[in-house]
């Protein structure tokens, strides 16, 4: 899935700015879930990537209810 080329570009860039850093993804269609996650097992930055299958609603609440989550990082990128 192309979203899934550029999570792992976004990825590789954001580890090298932040070793710490951990990247959300999430998309609505299970097929595109699948191959995100493939892709992401493939080019080894599981631990730092997360993929959920939610609808956008439910994601962005999910993240601004995770203790310790910056919901003003997420309304600036």
């Amino acid at each position: 899935s192309t979203l899934a080329a550029f999570l792992i570009l976004i990825q590789i860039r954001i580890q090298t700015l932040s070793p710490r850093a951990q990247v959300y993804a999430n998309d609505l269609n299970p097929s595109s879930v699948r191959y995100m996650a493939s892709n992401v097992a493939l080019n080894r930055v599981g631990p730092r990537v997360a993929v959920f299958n939610l609808d956008g609603r439910a994601f962005v609440r999910l993240l601004c209810a995770a203790p310790g989550y910056d919901v003003d990082s997420v309304l600036r990128s």
